[in-house]
């Protein structure tokens, strides 16, 4: 009798931690998709992007920004940016966007002594699918 009850105790224990090991995986997407921490579009960095324009990489961590839709703008010059002084970026220019959200990565931001800024330049921007 005890060895029946201890080959069902390690039965259920063996599906307990299959358990354990299975159920963690299901948010993975979702973890890769944006750190947790920053909210940064990992997929973006993890997919190896790079510029349709210039062949550069399109980000480091903090390199990108999600846009608001109501900040973006379909016109038949191309997506309109309206919180980067109605930068127009042209449809061929867009990446489909692998989280359906609007990204536009760009150079690094460099504040001067004077208090001038240089770069922001953008790198690449992403659309979701079926905007333009």
């Amino acid at each position: 009798m005890k060895l029946a009850t201890s080959s069902a105790c390690f039965g259920v224990l063996r599906a307990a931690l299959l358990a354990l090991a299975v159920v963690p995986l299901i948010g993975i997407p979702d973890a890769r998709a944006h750190d947790p921490d920053t909210g940064q579009p990992n997929w973006i960095t993890e997919g190896a992007y790079s510029s349709p324009q210039t062949g550069v990489h399109c980000c480091g961590p903090n390199d990108c920004e999600r846009l608001d839709p109501k900040q973006v703008a379909a016109t038949p010059r191309g997506f309109v940016l309206h919180a980067f002084r109605d930068e127009v970026v042209p449809y061929t220019e867009a990446t489909p966007s692998e989280d359906g959200k609007y990204w536009r990565c760009h150079s690094t931001l460099i504040n001067h002594l004077d208090g001038s800024q240089s770069g922001g330049e953008r790198r690449c921007f992403f659309a979701p699918v079926g905007t333009e």
